[in-house]
């Protein structure tokens, strides 16, 4: 199994595979099926890919978890639309077992200190970069069309140039590095906008994957067991 090295950097990667060379009687196959970054141009053309997604996926999974949030509650209905699914679906959720409203609530550590970032503002426009979304947001401009440039439609638009004021520049165990730190001062100097730095956490996707593979594990009388993930790169 070829696991994406972007995977091996992450701490609790390395431990869980690690975990499943030591068990020889239990052979877990994971799946990464990466989605496209411009699909979150369009709410609606990212659940209709997601939804494809996880039938074709089905049909050979135990289990597939979502590395997904509600999305602008574009995801909120999918538990309930494929209950019937046959094959069980996992979700990202926080501490309060609701499920995540986006990737930035997971970087966060969970919806309710997502919601205290975002009041401590006082009504301040605030952008929020991830390791990802900060060396990625420039693929957005590159791979959608021209009605919905990154830059010309949102940032650099005047209205929303007034609103947003600040990055909300979010750190985590594996983001360490000039690469960050150089990504967020560009996106900085390219939209005027000064920059607050948050201490994040991995810890809803670490318990996420685990709770997703030990029910995989519980429900499967197999000796091979499929747990599928799919997250945008």
């Amino acid at each position: 199994m070829k696991i994406p090295d972007i995977l091996l950097r992450v701490p609790f990667v390395g431990k869980i595979l690690e975990n499943m060379k030591n068990r020889k009687r239990e052979i877990i196959t994971v799946v990464v099926n990466i989605l496209r970054l411009d699909l979150h141009i369009d709410c609606e053309i990212l659940r209709s890919e997601i939804c494809r997604n996880i039938r074709e996926m089905a049909i050979f999974s135990d289990g597939i978890l979502l590395f997904y949030g509600n999305c602008g509650h574009s995801l909120r209905s999918l538990e309930a639309d494929f209950k019937n699914l046959g094959c069980p679906l996992y979700f990202l959720k926080d501490g309060n077992e609701d499920i995540v409203d986006d990737c930035i609530s997971v970087a966060l550590g969970g919806n309710d200190i997502y919601a205290e970032v975002m009041q401590s503002g006082n009504g301040i426009g605030m952008f929020y970069l991830t390791p990802m979304w900060a060396s990625s947001w420039g693929k957005m401009k590159k791979e959608s069309n021209d009605t919905a440039s990154f830059d010309k439609s949102f940032l650099k638009n005047p209205l929303y140039k007034k609103m947003y004021k600040k990055i909300v520049k979010i750190s985590n165990e594996i983001s360490s590095g000039e690469e960050f730190d150089t990504n967020i001062i560009n996106f900085s100097r390219t939209f005027d906008m000064s920059i607050v730095e948050i201490k994040g956490s991995m810890e809803i996707a670490r318990k996420s994957y685990l709770d997703a593979k030990n029910q995989v594990c519980k429900k499967t009388i197999s000796d091979s067991k499929t747990v599928r993930y799919m997250h945008r790169v």
